[in-house]
């Protein structure tokens, strides 16, 4: 070996920044005079062999590790308290992830609705209401709380009712040509406020947050099996929380102070029903006491979630109890709810929710069917279609002309009521007004 190779060796070494020694068993007070008599070649020799003979011991260690990581994964996936959980998340972000994220300032879009209700109560009125379909053109300035509506109805095909309705956060004005010259100033009640996509969604995380604490909790059982489903049969996993007199003061206050305790929940629900934190605070310490009684008159109530065992998706769930039974599945975009009370009293329906990617059109179908004793008394089937897109201005109505129904002479509701009796379609709709 060279003596400029050898010279750095050995100050590598005193050094100790030789990476050649740093698995061997050199002591930390080494000299320069010990490093000359060793033999540069043995050295890297015998460092090589040190680290081969750790290779057994680093790939155990390793295997362990994987061993370690896959049993803890298997765990978790299988351990009923997990999927309840997991199995609660995935039914709240099937809703939260339809809602859309388009926050506009100004937006616009069109919408359509129709309904039909067969009913034994008032059956002739609500057949004539079936006849008839809504198209709505409408513009929102969600900043200011400005709403302007042009409504668009037919009967049979046939003009039904135009209306102009503009809400300016504080009135409501009403305009039609065929009732009225002005707009009509109606009394609101409850002032217009925009509700923000984003305050639902942190509603419905903190909902699912509050379900999550108590599922954690709590001791859930759970069983691997098989359900009829879409008719179809799928492998499932089935888990149960069993809320009885042992624990529902502790399931009431976990979930309650849960909620309580996220500000971003309590100042959501704050801001969309018009009421300060400190009143939904209150609000929710009442809502404590009204749950405690809930189970007490249930006395033992189950909570029962499907998760296919493949897709680990929310298929079906159950809560039953004294008072009677709820169920809801999803089969798709469908979801299938039952309700069942005690007292022969029976509701039943779907709801199918398209949305498209850009979560701009939206497609409702909703049906619901009312029994006592097995007897179908109401049924009731609506579709609502919408699309919500950016607009680039909110031109506001000149409401300085307007006429409050409360002044209105008695001559001037006399006109209103020609007019109204003169359309053909809107005269047959009058009959059921008292």
């Amino acid at each position: 070996m060279d003596k400029k190779k050898q010279e750095d060796f050995i100050n590598q070494t005193v050094n100790k920044t030789n990476y050649i020694l740093e698995d061997t068993l050199l002591d930390s007070e080494v000299t320069v005079d010990d490093i000359k008599n060793f033999k540069y070649e043995d050295i890297v020799k015998n460092s090589t062999k040190a680290k081969i003979s750790k290779l057994p011991w680093l790939i155990s260690i390793f295997l362990i590790l994987i061993i370690s990581i896959v049993l803890v994964y298997m765990f978790l996936n299988e351990n009923p308290g997990t999927i309840f959980t997991n199995s609660i998340d995935r039914f709240f972000s099937a809703i939260t992830d339809n809602i859309s994220d388009n926050n506009y300032e100004i937006s616009k879009g069109k919408a359509h609705f129709n309904v039909s209700i067969d009913s034994k109560e008032n059956s002739e009125f609500f057949s004539e209401l079936s006849k008839v379909n809504f198209d709505i053109d409408y513009t929102l300035d969600s900043a200011n709380d400005l709403l302007k509506i042009k409504l668009n109805s037919t009967y049979e095909n046939e003009p039904f009712l135009d209306l102009d309705i503009y809400n300016d956060k504080d009135n409501v004005y009403v305009y039609s040509s065929d009732i009225y010259e002005k707009y009509l100033k109606i009394k609101n009640e409850s002032k217009f406020k925009f509700i923000n996509p984003k305050d639902i969604k942190a509603i419905l995380n903190g909902l699912n947050q509050a379900f999550d604490k108590v599922a954690t909790s709590e001791k859930i059982i759970g069983d691997k099996t098989s359900l009829d489903l879409g008719n179809k049969s799928i492998n499932i996993y089935e888990t149960k929380l069993i809320i009885n007199k042992k624990n529902y003061k502790k399931v009431s206050e976990t979930f309650i102070n849960t909620l309580k305790s996220n500000m971003e929940f309590v100042s959501s629900l704050a801001k969309i029903t018009n009421r300060s934190n400190n009143d939904v605070q209150k609000y929710l310490g009442k809502l404590l006491l009204k749950l405690k009684n809930f189970f007490v008159k249930n006395d033992e109530l189950e909570v029962k979630l499907y998760n296919d065992r493949r897709s680990k998706e929310f298929v079906k769930g159950i809560i039953s109890g004294n008072l009677g039974s709820f169920t809801l599945s999803k089969i798709n975009n469908d979801y299938l709810f039952n309700l069942i009370k005690n007292n022969n009293e029976k509701v039943s329906g779907d709801i199918n929710i398209g949305v498209n990617d850009k979560k701009t059109e939206y497609d409702l179908d909703f049906n619901l069917n009312y029994y006592i004793d097995e007897k179908m008394e109401k049924s009731l089937k609506a579709k609502l279609s919408y699309t919500n897109n950016k607009a680039s201005s909110f031109k506001r109505i000149n409401t300085s002309e307007f006429k409050s129904i409360q002044d209105l002479t008695d001559l001037e509701k006399f006109s209103i009521y020609g007019k109204m009796f003169s359309n053909k379609n809107l005269s047959k709709f009058l009959k059921f007004i008292k």
